[in-house]
């Protein structure tokens, strides 16, 4: 399984291909929407060795698929069809930058959540903190109303996502959980106003450390392998 650090290592590969091509392979001429019949490129990724990423790139429709029931519809054909190479390689190239940038979001955002799932388990089950959770989940379900009605104020989305980020990952002492709990009944008894909530816990956070719990490792570029690589016709 190849490993690529920099696209020009991608580069050489597909390169490499080009001018070793298997004995089925029939080189394709003219560009895309002329003479070639290539209608999609397929991925397969793997990174470490329990993340598999699947990408179909469907060059007709300028769509990424990475539902595995339809990229096995697309790229389903019989035995004796045979495999064809394009000629448009910067087309490639640029596909599997995306791809791989992709893939990079997609672990990075499957971190974030098992860290802040993990957290939030965390807090549900002390009865001690059991208020914080309380606390989240009227933001969540405050942000997610609003959002409805403001899409263009999708910064106060962030704010939150940026905020509970850090309730989730500070050290909460007795003495944090005092503070807390006064903001959060300031808010329930009187108030009522969840944007003064979301900035008053903005302020009360400033400056403490957060931790990070290492559930899922940081992603780490040169643990993603190219599996397979093909054009579908």
């Amino acid at each position: 399984m190849p490993v690529f650090r920099d696209q020009m290592a991608f580069h050489n590969f597909i390169e490499g291909i080009i001018l070793h091509p298997c004995d089925k392979i029939d080189p394709v001429q003219g560009p895309l929407g002329k003479k070639t019949v290539v209608k999609g490129i397929f991925f397969y990724y793997k990174y470490g060795e329990d993340f598999h990423f699947w990408y179909l790139y469907d060059l007709l429709a300028g769509e990424k698929i990475t539902n595995k029931t339809r990229i096995l519809d697309f790229i389903s054909c019989s035995p004796e069809e045979k495999r064809v190479i394009p000629d448009f390689f910067e087309r490639v190239y640029e596909v599997n930058k995306e791809v791989i940038r992709e893939i990079e979001e997609t672990y990075k955002e499957a971190e974030q959540r098992e860290r802040v799932d993990s957290a939030f388990s965390e807090l549900s089950q002390d009865r001690s903190k059991k208020f914080v959770s309380n606390l989240i989940r009227e933001i969540d379900l405050q942000i997610d109303e609003h959002i409805l009605d403001f899409p263009e104020e999708k910064v106060l989305e962030d704010k939150w996502e940026e905020v509970k980020g850090r309730l989730l990952t500070i050290s909460l002492t007795k003495k944090r959980l005092q503070g807390l709990r006064a903001v959060w009944r300031d808010y329930k008894n009187n108030h009522k106003n969840w944007k003064g909530l979301l900035k008053e816990l903005s302020e009360f956070l400033e400056g403490k450390l957060t931790f990070e719990k290492k559930d899922i490792p940081p992603y780490k570029p040169e643990l993603l392998r190219l599996v397979a690589i093909d054009f579908i016709s």
